[in-house]
């Protein structure tokens, strides 16, 4: 029976090894993609929000280091990078928008994406807190229609 476990775990040890890819191929982020779903997690809470609205914003990467959030006929536009293998980061291009966001690449093939964010707590404690918000993403046609860049973004 003791050999029989460590065939066991190996073989788990080297599947779950094989099924977690950072190596994520950097074309399949190119193009549109939209927010299917979100889930946040704070504390052992959770909530899963499946219905689309009109805030969810379609979100266009392009190959030139742009990526493009259109919603209510506009867009803004953020300077994306890859982090290492598996995280990448959105800068606003707005002078007046300072903060930049990280996201953690879960999963990333030519038609679905999930991203990873790391919030910061809500409330000061000396206890250790956990809040992060997935947003599951898939991919879609690129907006049709002329949009107008927001004041202060660039195109």
């Amino acid at each position: 029976m003791g050999k029989n476990f460590l065939k066991l775990a190996f073989v788990s040890g080297l599947l779950l090894l094989t099924s977690c890819n950072e190596n994520h191929n950097k074309q399949d982020l190119y193009g549109a993609w939209q927010v299917d779903s979100t889930a946040s997690y704070y504390n052992g809470f959770t909530y899963t929000n499946k219905k689309g609205g009109k805030d969810w914003g379609l979100c266009v990467f392009g190959k030139d280091g742009l990526m493009r959030e259109s919603k209510y006929n506009t867009y803004r536009s953020f300077l994306y990078g890859f982090m290492g293998r598996d995280s990448i980061y959105l800068a606003p291009t707005n002078s007046q928008a300072s903060d930049t966001s990280k996201f953690r690449i879960v999963r990333l093939d030519r038609t679905n994406m999930v991203l990873k964010s790391e919030k910061p707590a809500l409330f000061e404690s000396n206890i250790p807190q956990e809040r992060f918000e997935i947003r599951y993403y898939s991919k879609t046609k690129e907006p049709s229609e002329d949009l107008e860049v927001l004041n202060g973004y660039k195109n």
